[in-house]
């Protein structure tokens, strides 16, 4: 799940998406496109609220598979179309949760035969444990935008 740069391990997933780089994007800046692959295996977002410009906040709540919700929030910093998205993700208040904001990057480009290679790296968490069960959620959360984006 991690990129090796050298001697330090970068928090990263990539992934090869079997669709055109503007469908891709249309899932991540479109609310109701996101809400519906977005958060691990079994997770669901009935809220995600934003409007998709720089310095744009964003809200959204993922309800895990036993019920439990929890709230997102973050900042658009950066958006070029087509190619890159960074924003800052926080937890919304929950209760046991560490109070970190942490910065996430996405990385667009095309790849072979019409296929979009998305790379998202996660940055600013306190410990490579932590960092590790991120990622492995990212994972997740793309191989549901490949079903998504696949079955459209």
């Amino acid at each position: 799940m991690t990129g090796d740069r050298g001697a330090t391990a970068e928090p990263m997933v990539e992934r090869v998406i079997g669709a055109p780089r503007t469908l891709v994007w249309r899932a991540w800046s479109e609310p109701a496109q996101f809400a519906r692959w977005f958060g691990p295996a079994g997770f669901e977002v009935p809220t995600c609220e934003f409007e998709f410009r720089e310095g744009a906040p964003y809200r959204l709540e993922m309800r895990g598979p036993n019920g439990q919700v929890y709230g997102l929030v973050g900042t658009f910093v950066e958006i070029v179309p087509l190619e890159r998205i960074v924003m800052t993700q926080a937890p919304a208040g929950e209760p046991g949760m560490p109070s970190m904001e942490t910065t996430v990057e996405v990385e667009l480009s095309e790849a072979t035969d019409g296929a979009t290679r998305v790379v998202v790296r996660h940055l600013g968490w306190p410990s490579a444990e932590i960092a590790e069960g991120a990622m492995g959620g990212w994972a997740q959360a793309l191989e549901k935008l490949e079903a998504v984006l696949a079955a459209a």
